[in-house]
């Protein structure tokens, strides 16, 4: 299971301040199940909420040392540094055409649309 803090449609860019994770259920041929969570926890105690929900990987926008250390003393891998939409970035994982560089390009470019 793959966890993406999820704000308005978006990869959340602020992990501890996501007032939800967007789970992902995923195989190699692709997204078996998705469900989007309400953050039921306070920022220090996400670590453990994540696990609870059998989450082994975290995708992220911006996270902090104490999360990220607290992630991993749950067994959680972490990728920061990701932004857009969650669907297109595990669907870009699961498709092996990922890439942070693409994805900061993609943002951008989506930010200029809207401006």
């Amino acid at each position: 299971r793959i966890a993406i803090p999820y704000v308005d449609g978006v990869v959340c860019q602020h992990f501890g301040k996501a007032p939800q994770f967007k789970i992902f259920d995923v195989q190699p041929q692709g997204i078996v199940e998705s469900v989007v969570i309400d953050s039921e926890a306070p920022p220090e105690a996400l670590a453990e909420f994540l696990a609870t929900q059998s989450v082994q990987a975290v995708i992220c926008g911006g996270i902090g040392q104490g999360a990220l250390v607290s992630l991993a003393q749950s067994g959680i891998d972490v990728l920061p540094g990701v932004s857009g939409n969650p669907d297109e970035v595990i669907e870009a994982l699961i498709a092996g055409t990922f890439s942070l560089k693409e994805m900061a390009v993609a943002a951008a470019d989506a930010a200029d649309t809207i401006m």
